[in-house]
Formats: C-alpha cells, structure tokens, sequence
C-alpha cells in the first residue's frame, strides 16, 4: 500500500521497485548489486510486522539481516541517501489504565518486543554506516474502506486517509 503510493508519486524519476512478496530477496547480495548500480537513493519501507507475522517470527533474521545485507550492497553501489522507515512500535503503549503515552523525539525508545527491537537495530545500522540518511517513524495505518483494517481503525479512533493523499 505505501510502496505502490510512493512508487506512482516517484513515476517521472523512474523508480526501481523491490517487493519483498514477489521479488528478489533483499539478503541476495548479487540481485541487490544489480539492481542498484547507478541508483543515488534506496527508499526502505520492507519488514515484517506483526500484524502479518507468525507466532514464532525470528525479526532479526526477518528484518535486521537483510537489511544489513542491503546496506552493505548500497554502500559498495554508491548510494548517496538511504531513507529508513522505521515504526513508532520502538516505544511501548501507554501503561495499563493510562489512556495515551505522550511521546516526542525526546523520549527515548523503550520497546521490548521482537518487531520493536528489529526496527531499533535497523535504525543503528543505518547510523553506523555512514551513508546519509533519513528515519521516518510511522504509526498504524489503515485503508479507507477496507474491512480487514476495523480493528485498526477502531484501536487508533481515527478517519483513515489514503497514503498517496
């Protein structure tokens, strides 16, 4: 849903795009060196979520080796830029009885889950590599319309907007 978003928004810069769903595999460090030579920004959106994820998912090696792969490959390739999209999940939810957690830049990650910690491990990667770059923390999204999304919908209380508005 966001990838196809941004993929029509970047349509005039003639994107690459890499489903993680139907493509080649992020940790392929060949596909990946073909695929970005000449590239000057690698736009990260892929993980594994929760929401998708089974009982027993190892985000590590779901979501932090390839990744690591995937900077290593950017690096050798030249990439000037690397945008990042992490999640709010890196801090927990309000404590029980609280209706909301107020949280800002300042307040330091605290999330303790599986998904949280890939996408804190992640976020460090990217840092130590050295390679000019952008975090964007996103929270739950939903579709408008879609069914499979109510829970969503119903947990944040609030209108959905499409990605590409």
């Amino acid at each position: 849903m966001l990838g196809s978003a941004l993929i029509a928004r970047l349509s005039a810069r003639d994107p690459i795009a890499i489903d993680r769903r139907d493509g080649p595999d992020i940790g392929d460090r060949d596909a990946m060196r073909l695929l970005l030579t000449g590239c000057g920004v690698l736009v990260h959106l892929a993980a594994i979520h929760p929401l998708v994820a089974s009982l027993n998912t190892d985000y590590d090696a779901e979501n932090v080796v390839p990744f690591g792969a995937l900077l290593d490959v950017a690096q050798a390739a030249g990439i000037r830029r690397v945008i990042l999209a992490s999640s709010t999940s890196v801090w927990r939810d309000a404590p029980t009885g609280m209706p909301c957690r107020f949280i800002d830049e300042a307040v330091p990650p605290d999330g303790d889950g599986g998904y949280s910690r890939s996408k804190l491990a992640c976020e460090e990667l990217l840092r130590a590599s050295g390679i000019a770059h952008v975090v964007f923390r996103l929270a739950r999204f939903a579709r408008d319309g879609d069914p499979a999304d109510a829970v969503r919908l119903l947990y944040r209380a609030v209108r959905p907007v499409a990605a590409a508005d």
